[in-house]
């Protein structure tokens, strides 16, 4: 199954309000990710982005402080996944030293697992590494 199938039936009820300046992607490539995240981004069984990664993938990667909330399932993680590899790429591009450049804290071991897993998986076209603590 795909990410786009999951995400549609959990959509279907949700209700959107979105700051007046935050543009709407309706697809990965218009939003100026690297090509290695967006291979990592489809390899991972992404087709398209969901309501929640339209609107708040761009704003984080360029730094914006963001709060989203949403139900269980509508892509909260990827977004900030997304987000925070394309960060660390083209910062590590820029200068290629190897340092901690993000981290991500969770409430729990099992978040602290599934944000791991999709850091891996958003990653697996580039240079980041990922290391997990509990």
């Amino acid at each position: 199954m795909s990410q786009t199938n999951e995400f549609e039936n959990a959509e279907t009820e949700l209700i959107f309000t979105t700051s007046k300046d935050i543009t709407i992607y309706e697809n990965f490539q218009d939003m100026g990710l690297k090509m290695e995240i967006l291979r990592g981004i489809f390899s991972s069984g992404f087709e398209r982005p969901s309501q929640i990664q339209q609107r708040a993938i761009v704003p984080c990667y360029n730094g914006r402080d963001c709060v989203i909330q949403a139900q269980s399932g509508t892509g909260k993680t990827a977004t900030f996944s997304i987000a925070a590899v394309q960060r660390v790429f083209c910062a590590y591009q820029e200068n290629p030293v190897h340092k901690c450049r993000a981290i991500v804290l969770s409430p729990t071991r099992e978040l602290a697992t599934q944000s791991y897993n999709v850091l891996v998986d958003l990653s697996k076209h580039c240079q980041v590494h990922q290391l997990t603590h509990f």
